[in-house]
């Protein structure tokens, strides 16, 4: 818990997640230097997203989905 609260880790393949972000390649400063650069920030965040209290996977959910998908989880 940080501050308090909850973590929560969105998780997807990293191959889905590059399929996300590469139209917005210019948008995203910190992968400028394309998928050899994602993937090590993938890398190096994931023990921060291990420690989340919540992980959720994304594949197959809208924003919407997975936000209401939380929202019952937490509820819980």
């Amino acid at each position: 818990k940080v501050s308090g609260g909850l973590r929560v880790a969105l998780t997807c393949p990293e191959a889905e997640l590059w399929r996300r972000v590469r139209p917005k390649l210019a948008t995203r400063p910190l992968l400028a230097g394309g998928r050899a650069v994602f993937r090590n920030l993938l890398r190096r965040r994931r023990a921060g997203y291990a420690g989340a209290d919540l992980t959720i996977s994304t594949v197959g959910r809208s924003c919407s989905q997975a936000a209401a998908f939380i929202a019952r989880r937490l509820a819980a």
